[in-house]
């Protein structure tokens, strides 16, 4: 079956996290003599595509997926002793997690996480944020999506890499750098734990919008007053009607007319116009404006207040400001950050 750069983006991280895991890191070299590919020069994209190769190729068939997990590395392994293939001890690549270079130039295939430069300033993780709009913008673009069209998401697997700043997911702890098993998941908390993982500040670990509302889950103040970067809790209030559970959370972009001193929820009206940056949003990363009540989307809109939480300042807000907390992330093992901060989840 045709393999997309999409499948080779999911196999080349589906390899990458579980290269030492399934057995064959070691062996590495001699696999690349096997398929007849160069150790020094193959990238994540064209090791995922040889696996593919092979695995189209041989009787029974595996599941041409280009992942070399455990069928894939038995069968391989055996025939690979059948024929008495050798090589000489090679390092991993980067893009397996090893020190020995390769990779032929850019991959456009190998989600490793983008490094970039310490970001500094009052607000770095909107400028992360920021960063993965573009490059979302980019890429999208690339492929022939417009500005506002939807399934950009099916295109990529980058949403699936800030799961791994958010392991929690639906109250069971999943192991680091394992992509949800949920086609299409919703992501938005994952992307907010994924900026503020890499500026160095306090996040919840969880997969859960709802869990940027629990005060003991990541460290923040709540502020008087809207300021860009805020981390805005998006749901349907008890005011409402509602529960005042969260479903959404991002980062607030731009606004008018948001109310100061709120000491509350901070209820959709007319005339109260925000924009949010974050994830999930029309099947990507964007600065999309928040719905406001009119005869046509008054039901949706009241379901998306801002909701408030009391901040370790003691004020009663939904503008929650992030702080870097005292250090307890272990998620810098497999993501870069800048500093050691908190999170709630514990491995």
């Amino acid at each position: 079956m045709p393999f997309s750069e999409k499948d080779a983006l999911e196999a080349s991280d589906y390899n990458r996290r579980k290269c030492q895991l399934v057995g064959w890191a070691g062996q590495y070299g001699r696999i690349c003599a096997f398929l007849k590919i160069d150790p020094a020069t193959v990238n994540a994209s064209s090791f995922a595509r040889a696996i593919h190769t092979y695995q189209g190729g041989v009787v029974p068939k595996l599941s041409d997926d280009g992942k070399l997990g455990p069928k894939t590395w038995g069968r391989l392994k055996s025939a690979m002793d059948q024929a008495g293939t050798h090589s000489t001890p090679t390092p991993l690549p980067i893009w397996l997690g090893g020190t020995g270079g390769g990779g032929g130039g850019t991959d456009p295939a190998t989600p490793e996480t983008p490094a970039g430069p310490p970001k500094g300033g009052a607000t770095p993780w909107m400028d992360y944020a920021t960063d993965e709009m573009k490059r979302w913008n980019e890429k999208l673009a690339s492929l022939g999506f417009g500005a506002n069209q939807r399934g950009g998401e099916q295109q990529l697997t980058w949403d699936e890499e800030y799961f791994r700043a958010a392991p929690m997911w639906g109250g069971t702890k999943h192991e680091l750098g394992e992509i949800i098993g949920k086609s299409n998941a919703h992501w938005c908390a994952a992307f907010v734990n994924y900026c503020l993982h890499r500026a160095g500040y306090s996040h919840t670990g969880s997969a859960g919008a709802h869990s940027f509302i629990w005060r003991w889950a990541w460290h923040f103040e709540a502020l008087r007053e809207p300021r860009r970067g805020c981390v805005i809790v998006v749901g349907d209030s008890e005011a409402n009607g509602g529960k005042g559970k969260g479903s959404h959370v991002a980062f607030l972009d731009t606004f008018t007319n948001l109310p100061k001193n709120p000491d509350g929820h901070v209820h959709n009206t007319w005339g109260r116009n925000a924009t949010l940056l974050g994830g999930n949003q029309s099947d990507r990363v964007t600065s999309r404006r928040e719905a406001t009540p009119d005869q046509k989307n008054a039901a949706k809109a009241r379901k998306r207040d801002f909701l408030a939480v009391r901040g370790q300042n003691n004020v009663v807000s939904p503008y929650l400001w992030p702080k870097i907390g005292p250090p307890k992330c272990r998620i810098g093992e497999i993501i870069p950050t800048e500093r050691p901060h908190h999170c709630h989840y514990t491995p």
